[in-house]
């Protein structure tokens, strides 16, 4: 319905750009409006094309993942000891696929100009993905209610990195 009736078909993309930025101001790229207004997939990937061989733009992008992925960081680290003391114990599964599937929304950034809307999917997917093997598997909820146990301080720090981070990326895009 909010396609088919909203602002994105009732209105042209320069209309609808300058809406969302008299609304949230210089933060809103025209590219990352542009995709609700019928862009195609080959557009898409000539625009991330462009954007990736310019300069400025391309030294915009890489800052932004370095400091994304140093946020995440510790957020990486629980889950590689998480995983590493899952097969320790349990050997391979399923539940292991069950995880790298949740990063599946990564596979997507050749075709939308907003990178962090992937990561975003990809962690929320991760975390739902955890606490549904949680709630299936009971070994597998005892191994992370004691791995967090084990580890506070660096789910502290997750927290505390979680928080930084939406003001970084914020202020960054």
């Amino acid at each position: 319905m909010v396609f088919t009736y909203g602002l994105a078909q009732n209105s042209t993309l320069e209309q609808h750009y300058e809406k969302l930025v008299h609304m949230y101001g210089d933060q809103v790229h025209k590219n990352a409006v542009a995709v609700l207004h019928n862009r195609y997939i080959q557009e898409n990937i000539n625009i991330i094309i462009e954007n990736i061989t310019s300069e400025r733009r391309s030294r915009e992008i890489i800052s932004g993942h370095i400091t994304l992925f140093i946020a995440l960081l510790p957020t990486f680290l629980i889950y590689a000891g998480l995983i590493y003391k899952d097969i320790r114990e349990n050997s391979i599964s399923k539940k292991l696929l069950f995880l790298a599937s949740a990063l599946s929304p990564l596979i997507l950034y050749p075709l939308g100009y907003d990178f962090f809307r992937w990561w975003a999917l990809a962690l929320t997917n991760l975390f739902l993905v955890t606490g549904i093997i949680a709630s299936i598997d009971n070994q597998f909820r005892d191994l992370l209610i004691s791995f967090f146990y084990q580890n506070q301080y660096l789910a502290l720090i997750v927290i505390a990195f979680c928080l930084i981070k939406g003001a970084l990326i914020h202020s960054m895009y």
